[in-house]
């Protein structure tokens, strides 16, 4: 697994969207910097944890939301395509047990796309803990003090954790992202067990379906379905609608790696 975990270290996919993510939070963190700079009010500024990537005015977690399909499909999932096409899998199955091999890739695909989505996120986060007050100060500027009831949405999942540690809440959402795009990498991994095409296509129409989904969740008012309501937090969504959906999405990945792994078995003469 260790290898299969370098050989995702080295592929170029993998270091230009680490690096993407990894800039887009750098920049988040500095344009929150130059902002609370040009105040000249450094010391009495908001909280560090309202100015993350996560829960700050840029929330460039967005860009992940937006990239989900992308980011899912290009980490890792697609080495078995690119492989299959030079024909590396029949290789690999005089040297190894080809299900074996094929499920620790499937563990490998998780993990790294997960680490690539979490990873600058909670980079950012650090930044911010360690350069901004990690309590809010704007109460200078006279405003009022709000009742805890009268900040809470009921409509949004971990709010008693957003009102009683707001820190743990914007890790909660680091790690979730991460592991919703793992999922996604896993779906992603499997459909490419069935394809010959360009993994290009593949993704560009996974992104089509991905958005055309959304879509109809929300004009359903279906909103608690939306998948980007569980990447980007504030929208609408329940912890037990998370869990379905997600599990379900989870279960299909399953069943196509299962599938993908059986026929590529097939396909060389080594499984059944």
């Amino acid at each position: 697994m260790w290898v299969e975990m370098k050989k995702c270290f080295d592929r170029t996919q993998f270091k230009v969207i680490f690096l993407i993510l990894l800039m887009v939070s750098l920049l988040s963190f500095v344009s929150e910097v130059m902002w609370v700079k040009s105040t000249g009010f450094l010391s009495i500024q908001r909280a560090g944890f309202e100015k993350t990537t996560v829960y700050g005015v840029n929330q460039t977690i967005f860009i992940v939301a937006e990239l989900l399909p992308f980011i899912s499909g290009y980490v890792f999932a697609d080495a078995f395509l690119e492989e299959k096409k030079i024909g590396m899998i029949p290789y690999a199955a005089t040297r190894t047990d080809l299900k074996t091999f094929l499920r620790k890739r499937a563990v490998v695909v998780f993990l790294m796309t997960t680490f690539c989505v979490s990873v600058p996120l909670l980079v950012n986060i650090a930044l911010c803990r360690a350069v901004f007050p990690t309590v809010s100060f704007e109460n200078i500027y006279g405003l009022p003090q709000y009742a805890v009831l009268d900040n809470y949405f009921h409509a949004v999942m971990y709010e008693p954790i957003r009102l009683l540690n707001p820190w743990v809440y914007n890790l909660i959402f680091a790690l979730q992202s991460g592991v919703i795009v793992g999922i996604f990498g896993l779906i992603m991994y499997g459909i490419f067990f069935f394809v010959e095409e360009n993994s290009f296509k593949v993704v560009v129409l996974f992104n089509g379906v991905y958005l055309l989904y959304d879509y109809i969740m929300d004009k359903l008012h279906f909103v608690n379905w939306r998948i980007r309501n569980y990447v980007v937090p504030f929208g609408a969504s329940r912890v037990s609608n998370m869990f379905i959906l997600f599990g379900g999405f989870f279960l299909i990945a399953v069943i196509l790696i299962h599938v993908g792994i059986v026929k590529a078995g097939n396909d060389i003469g080594v499984c059944e």
